[in-house]
């Protein structure tokens, strides 16, 4: 069971990322974040591909590396996402 969510998460969040319509493109990130839920089934690093606040697909944009931490600013609602990486 748990296969076949993650192979519809990503196919959703790929969709998302591809996408140019804004609204449809929230749609697809929230139908995976629901599926992921609904299956308890981690995101892992998929959740970094996202907004948390807006569900918005994050694109490069404004990003800032401090200390083992890249500050990724979304285009949407300007909330900042932290994630690790290794230097």
């Amino acid at each position: 069971m748990k296969h076949i969510a993650n192979r519809r998460i990503n196919r959703l969040l790929s969709l998302a990322r591809k996408e140019k319509d804004e609204r449809l493109a929230k749609r697809y990130v929230s139908l995976a974040r629901k599926i992921a839920m609904r299956t308890r089934t981690r995101l892992g690093k998929r959740k970094y591909l996202f907004c948390p606040r807006c569900n918005a697909p994050l694109k490069p944009g404004k990003v800032r590396l401090v200390r083992g931490v890249r500050k990724v600013v979304c285009e949407k609602c300007g909330y900042v996402r932290n994630i690790p990486y290794k230097a």
